[in-house]
């Protein structure tokens, strides 16, 4: 064979072993990735549609944020300058969280995971998240609302960058799925939803502007309400229940997917007025890192102490009367005016399980109070003032308003004593405090023409 021959005999044997190794490490890669595949633990397909996608909006690589000082936080408008000063004066603190093992204790716990599940909220629910004060005042003094036609659009600044997000992924970004309904009117138009008679049907209390969360029936509802109350519509004032919150009640009693996400943002608008504690601190950081402002970002972050984290347990409904303690650590709901009470856990009383969510219970009857209450003195024709008596560090007057015609013809003298000084008659109804109270030292006295003498130190002649 020739020299070239052998040359192109290399050749070929080399290209073979190139193709054998590329195609060797090829499947050794597919290899790697069916491995991965199968340690990666596997999701519902339901679950990849919650998942939050990442917002189109464009940012810049590799900027370093920083936010540690409220002087950092630029003001563009007169709007936002006001909001700032307003805000500066408000305190903060993590989003509220309820007790776990008060949850199961009662038996809630279950049921009301199944509501957030089957309503969409599943996400949302689980916040744990660090909160900021100074995101959550350059968010709050930022938020603004656009409507264009049939688009809502929601903006806001974060270290100092503009963000604008539809509704819909704004939504999305706070944990609530992506089926949920948007719009309240849905609920009204297509829904069948009134207020009056959705209260009505869970309430014995007329319907009002201020409807109490104690009125309502149901256990799992009553703590719903309170969860509205205190995480999503967050407030001071926990005792009242407000028409959105009514709403959502209906939703999740109905097995509706409905986002608050409107109410949420107005609500969040007039947190810059209000004075109580400002506790979406929480969310607003949820939000921060959708849109992905906390990659290499430099943040004050509030303590995670008592101070500003607030677990809601069985103390505080049995603060507001809604639920009482029993013997044995037992745990009973109660209800105002009603003798009832129904002891936790109570299966029979879960939200989908029973055919109606109002109980069937028997009002207290109202206490008996003795209608024989004091006469005036117009009443028994007094027409002057008897003297008062220093009683203890207190000062009553010597008789009940009675006339002297009522008046027993007694007196006596007293000495001095821990309550009493010098003398003075006693009446029928002072007669008994008088001889409880005083030390008294009768003295001679004599009839003398229906007229009693009485020495010393009274007037000589009293009526008889």
């Amino acid at each position: 064979m020739s020299l070239w021959g052998n040359i192109k005999g290399k050749v070929k044997k080399l290209g073979l072993s190139s193709r054998s190794r590329s195609s060797w490490a090829s499947s050794g890669s597919r290899d790697d990735v069916s491995v991965d595949s199968v340690r990666r633990p596997s999701r519902s397909q339901e679950e990849e549609e919650e998942a939050p996608a990442s917002p189109a909006v464009p940012r810049p690589h590799l900027k370093i944020r920083v936010l540690t000082l409220v002087n950092q936080i630029v003001i563009r408008t007169n709007y936002e300058r006001d909001a700032l000063e307003l805000l500066k004066k408000q305190s903060y603190g993590h989003a509220k969280r309820f007790d776990t093992e008060f949850l199961m204790m009662t038996g809630l716990r279950q049921d009301m995971n199944r509501a957030f599940t089957t309503m969409g909220w599943s996400r949302f629910t689980d916040i744990t998240e660090p909160g900021s004060h100074l995101l959550t005042t350059e968010f709050l003094s930022t938020l603004h609302v656009e409507t264009v036609g049939k688009e809502t659009k929601i903006h806001f600044h974060f270290f100092n960058e503009f963000f604008e997000m539809l509704l819909r992924d704004f939504s999305n970004a706070l944990g609530f799925s992506k089926k949920c309904l948007l719009e309240a009117n849905a609920l009204t138009d297509d829904l069948e939803y009134d207020r009056s008679a959705w209260w009505n049907e869970i309430s014995d209390e007329p319907v009002s502007s201020k409807n109490s969360i104690v009125s309502i029936h149901n256990p799992t509802l009553r703590v719903l309400a309170k969860y509205l109350a205190m995480v999503v519509f967050s407030r001071a004032d926990f005792r009242l229940c407000s028409s959105s919150e009514i709403m959502c009640l209906y939703a999740m009693a109905k097995k509706i997917r409905y986002s608050s996400v409107m109410g949420m943002v107005a609500h969040w608008q007039k947190m810059i007025t209000c004075k109580s504690p400002i506790d979406i601190t929480s969310l607003v950081t949820r939000i921060a890192r959708y849109v992905g402002v906390l990659e290499n970002a430099q943040v004050t972050y509030l303590p995670a102490t008592d101070e500003y984290r607030t677990f809601i347990g069985l103390d505080h409904f049995v603060h507001a009367h809604m639920m009482c303690e029993g013997p044995g650590n037992s745990v009973f709901m109660c209800y105002t005016g009603y003798e009832k009470e129904f002891e936790l856990p109570c299966p029979k009383l879960s939200l989908y399980s029973v055919k109606r969510l109002t109980l069937r219970m028997e009002k207290k009857e109202p206490a008996r109070h003795n209608t024989a209450g004091p006469m005036t003195r117009a009443e028994l024709g007094v027409t002057h003032s008897w003297p008062k008596v220093a009683h203890q560090g207190r000062s009553f007057p010597s008789s009940r308003h009675i006339p002297p015609s009522r008046n027993f013809s007694l007196a006596r003298s007293f000495t001095a004593g821990p309550c009493f000084s010098g003398s003075r008659t006693i009446t029928c109804c002072t007669l008994a405090r008088c001889l409880s109270t005083a030390s008294p030292r009768h003295h001679s006295h004599e009839l003398r023409g229906g007229l009693r003498v009485l020495q010393p130190g009274w007037p000589s002649l009293i009526p008889a």
